[in-house]
């Protein structure tokens, strides 16, 4: 019958009893034998880590007491000293010394019942035990005056002449006893600014019972605090007197208190007295402590106990549940995706229920394992043909010759190509960050922050834009032209912009040559083109004039016809001096910049009116031939237009070569002026064109400002 029995009990109770409900049984099975167990063993362990706890923590707190209470004496003796410090205390024994102190032979002791005047206010005393007391004693190390800020007032029995005498020889601070009080005594000497002494500022603290109770409620201490005779094993002071009183002897303590700090106390060098410290806890205290303890650890282990069943028997609960809700999601899952009815019971353990499913779903999946597997090979090749692509697209943006890079939304590199380092040589990681401002050289620096920034703006491309970075080694300068294009997210927002940058500092630099080659084969063209004209059109014009001066010199010819066609001619020489002139300034070949300026402009003055003003700054020696000829040509210009076309009065020219400027040539006149915007059409018929050429040939740049009625200014700089 038993065998049966069992044999139908534990399949009942492996498929149909719920899980939590198991649980719930051996765990309320185990509880009851741990209970009894721990129970009986809490009692033993209990009280000795009860005691070993008790006496660690109290002897903690006695020395913790002990190093408060030395604390506190050298507080004491420090805020003595400042009072004798203090103005208030000179001036009054200045003015005691002065009234004839010093001339009393047996002086009395004056005890104030108020604060006297050579103490500070009432407000900075309360910081001293109420137990202490200040006494004056003159130079002559006489006791004149004393107050006491106890609640009691001062034993006068004390103030023997012993302790007078250790006043004076005991040192700054020290421990001794007056009929048997112990006492701390703190002496600060004052004296005057020649280091006359005028007196001694005392305090006297009797270590007695209202010393303990002060010391007890200031720092809030547990317990009971004694001083201990050495020598007669008596309570000298209790900071409870009313439980510990004094000469009770170590005996009678010990029979009633635990003394858990027995120690002796010795505040310096120079005390003469040493006495014992002892923290006391009743034993009938600590009995009761111990059975609360005892008490409260049952509550709480029985509290824990029941919380820990419940906290079980809930995580089962809700274990049981969500196995279930797996389940359900599994019987979806197989009807709904794989479109297979799973067979399962609807009562019993939920373990064993999800057992069978998860039987019967392996088996379905493992029929559509197969399917998926092949995906998945499929997918792998994908992957593997995306990582050939990327790695074909790396490789060529590695290799480019041009450097590409990307910016951020906010203008800052997010990615470098590694052409970077032979063009500028920085590593790619080194500029992530940074904006590409801080590479161009400073005089470009702002010009294209500012296009950059119009661009941004309107999110327009750069196209062939023209800037001078600087190398990292600090000397190198790098001419790049950079396209670039913005770009956005998937979402359409504005990301920065992506780009290439090409270096056409070769380029610029076969260009500079060339223009240099064109100029100086105009020179010496117009050169050549002036000598002709002087040497063949010249000479025969001088030998038509000499001709016609003869021929006018003979009776027989009408003399007014021949001196005005002798005139004529002379004008035609003149003019013709003049384009050579221009076509070849032969006096720069023997004079600099600055002299063939300021003679030029003394050779305009004997023939114009109006008033010249020049000034040249810097020095002009070894100026390249190519500016000072194209400088000078942009001067006969300039001249040129203010006189003839605005008709000027006064002309001001500024011609200066400064290291890091170049060379400026500003000329200004107070003549009729122009619109500059609506003049532009027209400027080959003003000059303004040729200026602008000739700043050009130099790689410079030429500035007109202008207003109609306030004359014109005309700037010119060429580096060098």
């Amino acid at each position: 019958m038993a065998g049966n029995a069992l044999t139908r009990f534990f399949p009942f109770w492996r498929e149909s009893v719920p899980l939590s409900l198991k649980i719930l049984v051996l765990l309320g099975a185990v509880g009851v034998l741990s209970w009894g167990v721990l129970d009986h063993l809490q009692d033993r362990w209990a009280s000795r880590l009860f005691t070993q706890q008790l006496e660690g923590n109290l002897d903690r707190q006695f020395n913790h007491m002990l190093a408060q209470l030395k604390r506190y004496l050298r507080q004491q003796k420090k805020a003595a000293q400042l009072f004798a410090e203090q103005r208030g205390t000179l001036a009054y024994l200045q003015q005691s010394a002065q009234k004839g102190w010093l001339e009393e032979e047996e002086p009395q002791v004056q005890m104030h019942s108020r604060r006297p005047p050579w103490l500070p206010s009432a407000s900075i005393l309360r910081n001293f035990t109420r137990s202490a007391s200040f006494f004056l004693l003159d130079g002559d190390y006489r006791l004149r005056e004393g107050f006491s800020n106890g609640r009691r007032g001062f034993n006068a029995s004390l103030l023997t002449p012993d302790l007078v005498d250790y006043l004076v020889e005991g040192g700054p601070s020290s421990i001794t006893q007056v009929e048997g009080v112990p006492l701390f005594i703190s002496a600060s000497t004052i004296t005057a600014d020649d280091g006359q002494l005028l007196g001694v500022l005392a305090l006297i603290l009797p270590l007695d019972g209202d010393f303990l109770v002060d010391f007890h409620r200031e720092f809030d201490l547990q317990g009971v605090q004694v001083f201990i005779d050495e020598r007669t094993k008596r309570v000298l002071s209790s900071s409870d007197p009313f439980r510990v009183v004094q000469d009770t002897t170590v005996e009678a303590l010990e029979r009633q208190y635990l003394i858990i700090g027995h120690n002796f106390f010795n505040y310096e060098f120079s005390s003469e007295m040493t006495f014992q410290v002892a923290y006391l806890m009743g034993r009938s205290n600590i009995a009761l402590l111990h059975q609360e303890i005892l008490k409260s650890g049952r509550a709480e282990k029985m509290t824990s106990a029941m919380v820990l069943i419940s906290a079980f028997f809930l995580i089962l609960f809700w274990l049981s549940r969500k196995l279930r809700h797996f389940s359900h999601q599994i019987e979806h899952f197989s009807e709904a995706s794989l479109g297979v009815q799973l067979d399962v019971p609807k009562r019993g353990d939920q373990l064993f229920i999800l057992q069978i499913i998860l039987q019967r779903f392996s088996q379905e999946i493992t029929k559509s394992r197969e399917g998926l597997t092949q995906e998945l090979v499929e997918r792998r090749k994908a992957e593997a043909r995306l990582r050939v692509s990327e790695h074909r697209y790396r490789t060529l943006l590695e290799n480019v010759t041009d450097w590409v890079w990307e910016l951020d939304e906010s203008g800052r590199f997010s990615y470098c190509s590694p052409r970077i380092t032979a063009l500028l040589g920085y590593a790619p990681d080194e500029l992530l960050g940074k904006q590409p401002f801080e590479l161009i050289a400073p005089e470009e620096a702002g010009r294209a922050h500012q296009v950059y920034d119009e661009r941004a703006r309107e999110r327009w491309p750069l196209e062939s834009f023209v800037s001078t970075m600087l190398h990292r080694d600090g000397e190198r300068r790098v001419i790049l032209e950079t396209n670039g294009v913005p770009f956005n997210d998937e979402t359409g927002r504005f990301r920065g912009y992506q780009g290439i940058s090409r270096d056409i500092t070769e380029k610029r630099t076969l260009e500079e040559r060339l223009r240099h080659f064109k100029n100086q084969l105009e020179i010496e063209e117009r050169g050549r083109l002036g000598n002709l004209l002087h040497e063949s059109i010249g000479q025969s014009l001088q030998a038509i004039k000499l001709g016609l001066e003869m021929k006018s010199s003979r009776p027989d010819l009408p003399s007014d016809l021949m001196k005005d066609e002798v005139a004529e001619l002379q004008d035609a020489i003149g003019q013709l001096r003049d384009v050579t002139t221009v076509l070849r300034p032969s006096f720069l070949e023997r004079m600099d910049l600055e002299e063939a300026v300021s003679w030029w402009c003394r050779r305009l003055s004997r023939n114009w009116p109006g008033e010249v003003d020049v000034e040249c700054e810097g020095d002009f020696a070894g100026l390249d031939f190519e500016i000072q000829y194209n400088l000078f040509r942009i001067l006969q210009e300039s001249l040129t237009n203010a006189i003839k076309h605005a008709g000027a009065g006064r002309l001001t020219i500024r011609l200066s070569r400064l290291p890091r400027e170049g060379v400026v040539l500003r000329v200004a006149d107070d003549g009729c002026g122009m619109a500059i915007e609506t003049t532009r059409s027209k400027a080959k018929g003003l000059g303004l064109s040729i200026i602008q050429e000739q700043a050009d040939r130099l790689g410079g740049k030429a500035q007109f400002e202008s207003t109609l009625g306030q004359g014109l200014a005309i700037t010119v700089k060429v580096p060098e």
